[in-house]
């Protein structure tokens, strides 16, 4: 059954809050069906996305998409301020016209955003006062924030288009546990055990389970998995039966992934697919 953090959802279409020492305790790896900005305003975080960490510094930004498995945790030593802001693909989809075009910057592999100061402090104070219209609740409030974001969302992914090849950060070599995340997402369909996986990448099968286990807080198996399930969903909001889904997701047989499946989300892959035909749902 899938844990606390990875049953989170959102009440409304989009959401935007203004965090102040709110502490969660630690976060397990976790995903969730809705788009993540993160902004942090002060203080010290880090975020772990798909097998790369990511040191943050006041100022920084950082993207999550459905798809993605992270986690994040910080240090309490000095104010720990950030801005969250959730929304749905539904939601940025009918904002852009029924266009990807807000969505770029999630898929463009840049979860981490480190500006200018000055272009920083200027996206930071925008996104402020969207969470601060957000808080509003007046008749108005709503109608602002929507145009808030779809503005901030615009900037951001000018910026993002216009630097896809272009360092904004030195670049450092991918770790062994990147490199990892990189292939498995790359062939889930494909057989992946964990003899294969240390046979691929020249390391033992210990030596693999453990900088999961260290960096992610679980196991290959249960990342592989994981990320097999959410392919699945994502393939079922496209309008393609259960039973043409499995293989796809590199399931040996439908009895198991159906179990599997069942046993994340609580329901089975029929009545998932019943209700995705229901909705414009997607991810990307």
């Amino acid at each position: 059954m899938c844990n606390l953090w990875q049953q989170f959802r959102i009440k409304e279409d989009f959401e935007a809050y203004l965090m102040n020492n709110v502490y969660l305790g630690h976060a397990p790896i976790h995903y969730h069906d809705f788009y993540e900005m993160f902004f942090l305003l002060s203080g010290e975080a880090k975020y772990v996305i798909e097998g790369v960490t990511y040191d943050l510094m006041p100022g920084d930004i950082i993207l999550i998409s459905p798809t993605e498995l992270h986690q994040c945790s910080y240090s309490l030593a000095e104010p720990y301020r950030r801005i969250v802001i959730y929304f749905t693909y539904e939601y940025i989809l009918s904002a852009a016209g029924n266009t990807k075009l807000l969505t770029r910057c999630f898929t463009a592999h840049k979860n981490h955003l480190r500006l200018e100061p000055a272009v920083s402090n200027l996206l930071m104070t925008h996104a402020i006062n969207i969470a601060k219209e957000f808080a509003k609740k007046d008749e108005y409030s709503k109608i602002m924030a929507d145009a808030l974001l779809v503005e901030l969302l615009v900037s951001i992914n000018r910026f993002v288009i216009n630097n896809l090849d272009k360092n904004t950060e030195k670049e450092t070599a991918k770790s062994v546990l990147a490199e990892l995340v990189d292939y498995i997402n790359s062939n889930l369909s494909s057989h992946l055990s964990l003899d294969w996986l240390a046979d691929k990448f020249y390391i033992s099968k210990y030596y693999l389970i453990r900088i999961f286990k260290t960096e992610m807080g679980i196991t290959p198996h249960r990342y592989i998995t994981l990320k097999r399930l959410i392919l699945a969903k994502s393939i079922m909001y496209s309008g393609t039966k259960p039973i043409d889904t499995y293989q796809a997701c590199g399931f040996t047989d439908y009895s198991s992934f159906y179990t599997a499946f069942k046993k994340e989300y609580g329901m089975s892959p029929k009545h998932f697919y019943n209700i995705a035909k229901t909705k414009n749902k997607g991810y990307v």
